[in-house]
């Protein structure tokens, strides 16, 4: 189903013009705030993810109107970058639209997924810092583990530890960069 979101930013951006910056922040607002249902594009399916897996960057949608599962990869999803093997992903329940394809082994695949409304999914989810640096911590506390078992002089092992957090904590850093940058970049939908 096509959402007020893409028709409503489309007129106000050609009509007044805005800025980049605005166009975002309208876009954003639209997405949020406003749904609404109208006839649905041709080609385009409605589902519901069944199953993400982070890791492996695929899944599988239910389809409202096709029996079976339709596999789905996290390149598939628009918004994808290849800039981040990772994201963007998708959450169980969560409903989308998607165009349904076929390869060459005459196997069923999701392409242009999106939100319901027809909003592109973002690159980072809001929890995508949280959860990172759970990973982050998580890795770091196994990491100085093995640094403790593996013994030796104390000052190589203190040494250790301390470049093990200033890698995790770089690495938290980054996480919020790349999400904050992501925040910052205009996606206009056409």
């Amino acid at each position: 189903m096509l959402a007020l979101r893409s028709t409503a930013t489309r007129h106000l951006i050609s009509a007044y013009r805005l800025p980049t910056a605005t166009q975002h922040l309208i876009s954003n607002n639209i997405r949020c705030g406003l749904r609404c249902f109208s006839t649905t594009e041709e080609g385009v399916e409605i589902g519901s993810v069944k199953f993400y897996n982070v890791g492996k960057a695929y899944g599988f949608i239910t389809s409202d109107g096709i029996d079976g599962d339709i596999f789905v990869h996290r390149t598939h999803i628009n918004g994808a970058t290849d800039n981040d093997i990772k994201n963007p992903i998708l959450v169980s329940g969560e409903k989308v639209q998607f165009r349904k394809e076929v390869d060459e082994n005459n196997k069923a695949f999701a392409t242009d997924v999106k939100f319901e409304d027809g909003s592109i999914i973002p690159l980072y989810r809001p929890d995508f810092v949280e959860r990172r640096t759970k990973t982050i911590k998580s890795r770091l506390g196994f990491e100085v583990y093995d640094i403790l078992s593996g013994g030796g002089d104390e000052e190589l092992v203190a040494q250790k530890i301390a470049e093990a957090y200033t890698s995790a904590r770089d690495n938290i850093n980054d996480a919020s960069d790349r999400q904050r940058a992501a925040q910052d970049t205009p996606t206009i939908e056409d």
